[in-house]
C-alpha cells in the first residue's frame, strides 16, 4: 500500500502541475507561433528540458526520504529510478492532455478523469486475480498505458522478489498472527506474495 500511495501521489502532483502550467502558457505559445518564433517541437523540447529536472528531482527526494523513513528492502537506486520514470511519464501525459485543451480549466477537467482511470486499472488487486474469468480486453489495453501500473509492478517486484519471512513459526503461530497481519500471516516468502498478485 505504501508503494502504491507513493506512485499515485507523485502521478497526481506531476500531472496537475503540468496541466496547469502548460494550459496557461498556451495563448502565449500560439501567439509566438503565429509570428514564427519557434515550432511546436522546439517549444515542447524546451519545455521538457526546463521542467523535467524539477519533476525528476522531486521524485528523487521523495524516494530517498521514503527509503530512509520506512527501511524498504528495495535498493535506493531502484526506488529513485522507478519513481523518476513514473513522474516523467505523468508529466508527458500532462503535456498530451494540455495540448488538446484550450484552457487550464478544460485541461484539469480532462486530466482528472484520465488519471482516475489510470489509477483504477493500475492498482494491484490485493485479493489476487480470478483466473476463472476471461479478462476484459478494453481494461487490459488501458492497463498497458498506465504509468501507475508499471511503477507499482516494478516496485512490488523489487521489494518482494527473494524475500524470506520468519521460518520458525509453526502453523498455530501463523494463525495467532492472522488477525494482525491478515492473509500475509500464512505466506512463507516474497515470491509467494508475487504469485498471488
Amino acid at each position: 500500500a505504501l508503494l502504491t500511495y507513493g506512485c499515485i501521489n507523485l502521478s497526481i502532483m506531476a500531472l496537475m502541475k503540468t496541466l496547469d502550467l502548460f494550459a496557461k502558457e498556451r495563448g502565449v505559445v500560439l501567439r509566438e507561433q503565429m509570428r514564427s518564433s519557434y515550432s511546436s517541437l522546439e517549444y515542447l523540447l524546451a519545455k521538457v528540458f526546463a521542467e523535467m529536472p524539477l519533476d525528476a528531482s522531486f521524485a528523487l527526494i521523495f524516494a530517498s526520504v521514503l527509503k530512509k523513513l520506512t527501511g524498504l528492502r528495495s535498493s535506493m537506486g531502484t526506488l529513485m529510478k522507478t519513481y523518476c520514470l513514473m513522474t516523467i511519464s505523468s508529466v508527458s501525459l500532462g503535456f498530451a492532455i494540455g495540448s488538446i485543451a484550450s484552457t487550464a480549466e478544460t485541461a484539469m477537467a480532462l486530466g482528472v478523469p484520465v488519471l482516475v482511470i489510470l489509477m483504477v486499472v493500475g492498482v494491484i488487486n490485493p485479493s489476487g486475480v480470478n483466473t476463472d474469468e476471461a479478462p476484459n480486453l478494453v481494461m487490459e489495453w488501458i492497463k498497458l498505458f498506465s504509468p501507475i501500473k508499471w511503477a507499482i509492478e516494478a516496485l512490488v517486484t523489487a521489494e518482494f522478489r527473494g524475500m524470506t519471512f520468519e521460518k520458525d513459526r509453526d502453523f498455530w503461530g501463523n494463525l495467532k498472527e492472522l488477525p494482525r497481519m491478515g492473509g500475509l500471516a500464512m505466506v512463507r516468502d516474497g515470491d509467494e506474495v508475487l504469485d498471488a498478485l
